[in-house]
């Protein structure tokens, strides 16, 4: 397996991924392995992969080229999260939410989402290598920029709230759009070393 940053060959494939897990676009969808509330399309997933970074997890044995995608993780500022009312409405909560010793308003963060597993691969600890990776590509990319990761769950998804749990990540507050309640979820970014 190779995590690595999203190449323009991969947005296809990001765009199926999400699909055959979008509660949006099959409302027949199981829920019980977790599911996804997006339905981007692959500019989509190029602009957010341009505004922060997409982190793959492919199988490089496969015959596709590139490998066949496994996982990814999405991560983009709160700036480029403005655009959508779900995340805007979480952003919009952080004056009033203290974490990590301030105002999640006053910190820089990074909004990670959606984190997506292919069913055939779950429980292998993909989740958890896509984060770190995901962590170690922004010191890279952009040292010093994020302090904070925040994400946002459904509480109808509690597999993916215990995945995100799993790798450190806390509940700070809970609010309710479109008479659905989500979590906002984070975690403090350790600096690189080395």
């Amino acid at each position: 397996m190779q995590f690595r940053r999203a190449q323009t060959q991969d947005l296809n494939a990001l765009v199926v991924l999400q699909n055959k897990n979008s509660i949006m676009l099959d409302a027949a969808l199981d829920t019980s392995e977790g599911f996804l509330s997006s339905a981007f399309t692959a500019e989509d997933f190029a602009a957010i992969n341009n505004d922060a970074a997409i982190i793959v997890c492919v199988d490089e044995q496969s015959d596709r080229e590139g490998g066949r995608l496994l996982g990814f993780v999405c991560a983009s500022t709160p700036a480029f999260n403005q655009r959508a009312g779900l995340p805007a409405a979480m952003l919009a909560r952080f004056e009033q939410i203290n974490f990590a010793g301030g105002k999640m308003a006053d910190r820089p963060c990074v909004i990670t989402g959606p984190v997506c597993v292919d069913k055939e691969s779950r429980g292998s600890g993909i989740f958890s290598r896509l984060y770190q990776a995901l962590f170690q590509q922004l010191s890279q990319l952009y040292p010093g920029r994020f302090e904070l990761a925040v994400a946002l769950v459904s509480t109808s998804n509690p597999r993916s709230l215990a995945a995100h749990k799993k790798i450190g990540m806390v509940e700070v507050d809970q609010f309710v759009f479109n008479d659905k309640t989500y979590n906002t979820i984070a975690m403090a970014i350790a600096p690189s070393v080395g």
